[in-house]
């Protein structure tokens, strides 16, 4: 009888792994790129990866298949995302978080760099256009304090990248972006908020 209840148990929990690699393989990977690439349209290319709270955060530019990968995009039909991955119990590449906006060029203004905000991990984030930046500054007022985050600045091909990370504190806040030259002095400012 207890010989009878084990292959049951066994039965069982193949399973439940079965249907586990069924639910979380349905947008995994052997690699971070390969699971960028899953689900999008266009071809994906990886710029720059980070590991953040045991989490891995990926910044990728998103091309149409035509345009080979290389140097030299044309911004218009490029889009810039990103995503926070994890592997799973398989050790394959899960996507938690992604998110990409339009265009770079209809995102980049005359002040040189572009700024996105994401939720999840909580940061600021966006792609430098004008080579004199070299800072990026996020300020904000919390209670009488004004809380000062130096922005990570990446140079990657065919652009630079820059990112913020932050915490909840910035919810509901109105954030000031300062871009600096190598010299110190504000080249341009934008303000964003959550709101």
């Amino acid at each position: 009888m207890f010989k009878g209840k084990r292959i049951y148990y066994v039965l069982g929990a193949v399973l439940v792994l079965l249907l586990l690699n069924t639910f979380m393989g349905t947008r995994n990977s052997s690699t971070v790129e390969e699971v960028l690439n899953k689900g999008h349209i266009k071809k994906v290319q990886l710029l720059y990866q980070t590991e953040v709270n045991q989490d891995t955060l990926a910044f990728y530019l998103s091309v149409p298949e035509e345009q080979a990968v290389s140097a030299t995009k044309d911004l218009a039909v490029t889009d810039m995302g990103y995503g926070l991955l994890k592997k799973n119990m398989f050790g394959k590449w899960v996507t938690k978080q992604s998110a990409e906006y339009g265009s770079i060029k209809a995102y980049l203004a005359d002040d040189g760099f572009t700024g996105e905000i994401a939720l999840l991990p909580t940061m600021l984030y966006g792609v430098i256009s004008d080579d004199r930046i070299g800072s990026i500054n996020v300020t904000f007022q919390d209670g009488d304090n004004q809380v000062l985050t130096k922005a990570t600045i990446v140079d990657t091909q065919p652009l630079r990248l820059w990112y913020a990370l932050a915490d909840e504190r910035i919810a509901d806040r109105e954030l000031t972006m300062e871009a600096a030259g190598q010299d110190g002095k504000a080249i341009a400012t934008k303000k964003v908020s959550f709101q």
